[in-house]
């Protein structure tokens, strides 16, 4: 029975004990006696250190007292060198000498005046005499009168309404500068104040067709379309392009004569097909007096020329219509 208790103790007593992998027995062993070797190793090389540092010390306290060994230099058997004078360097440098001044005499120069002869004299007085003096410029004139200021201004009063003025500035720069476009302008301002003999001088001073072709056109702009068709039998020789066939036929139109206005249009597009002006108004008459094919035809013409967008978009609208009436292709 003791037995039997005996055995059941050992069994309990392995149950509690916890179990271990010999494997990790193995490694907690190899752990420890790494520890103890490094520390053996730790505890020789502290005592070697020691041991070393003690030697050192004993072996200078010993050799302190012993006296250094003196060593005899080896006595010199050469005779000794004979004396002499001092050598002088091959090249000995100059001392350095005081600067000498120059005599008084070289210090100051006299200068004597030469008095030439009296034959060179007069041969050069006769040259002197026979020399031109360059004559005195003249004063520059300075003048306030600018054509291009004119100009601005004469515009400038035109824009504002104010003829009188413009006609003045205009006149002063036509005065310093006849060009086509103050000349064109000045008509313009004299027709609208009136004054029609202002517009023919300037045309009888500058006799071009542009020109007399402003001055017909501006009569019949301020309603006096009558006196253009009396004028324009006098300027007939400058109707070179069709511009006074053009001005007037709408001196006819403004008048209510369409058969006269439609002759002078046609002449006018005939001098010059490609004015796109000429061809317009002439087709509009045609299309207004029931013309319509050959209106048809001239409209179509415009297609290819550079007009005015509010021009195009009337064309547009008219052959738009004709070809609706059947008179288009």
């Amino acid at each position: 029975m003791s037995l039997l208790m005996d055995v059941l103790r050992k069994l309990q007593f392995q149950r509690r004990r916890p179990r271990v992998h010999p494997v990790l027995l193995k490694k907690k062993d190899t752990g420890s006696r790494r520890l103890l070797i490094l520390l053996i190793a730790g505890v020789f090389l502290l005592s070697t250190g020691i041991a070393y540092y003690l030697t050192n010390i004993v072996a200078s306290r010993i050799t302190a007292g012993v006296p250094a060994p003196v060593v005899q230099r080896p006595t010199d058997t050469t005779p000794p060198p004979r004396t002499s004078e001092p050598e002088q360097e091959p090249n000995p440098r100059p001392e350095p000498r005081e600067e000498s001044t120059p005599p008084t005499e070289l210090k100051e120069i006299r200068t004597v005046k030469v008095e030439p002869r009296e034959e060179v004299k007069k041969i050069t007085e006769d040259m002197e005499e026979k020399q031109e003096r360059p004559k005195p410029m003249p004063a520059r004139v300075i003048t306030l009168e600018d054509p291009t200021t004119y100009l601005v201004m004469a515009d400038r009063y035109f824009r504002e309404g104010n003829l009188i003025k413009s006609r003045e500035y205009y006149e002063k720069t036509y005065s310093l500068m006849k060009t086509q476009k103050v000349a064109n302008n000045l008509i313009v301002v004299c027709v609208r104040l009136g004054d029609l003999a202002c517009a023919e001088r300037v045309i009888e001073e500058n006799p071009q067709e542009n020109l007399v072709y402003t001055y017909l056109m501006e009569l019949s702009r301020v309603g006096r379309p009558a006196e253009v068709i009396e004028l324009a039998k006098k300027y007939t020789h400058l109707d070179k392009k069709g511009a006074l066939s053009f001005a007037l036929g709408y001196a006819y139109e403004k008048l209510g004569d369409y058969a006269k206005a439609l002759r002078n249009y046609k002449t006018a597009y005939a001098k010059d097909p490609y004015n796109p002006y000429f061809a317009y108004n002439y087709a509009r008459l045609l299309d207004y007096t029931r013309s319509y094919r050959e209106a048809y035809r001239i409209y179509s013409s415009l297609k290819n020329l550079d007009i005015d967008p509010r021009i195009k978009r009337s064309v547009e609208e008219r052959l738009k219509l004709l070809r609706f009436l059947g008179f288009g292709e």
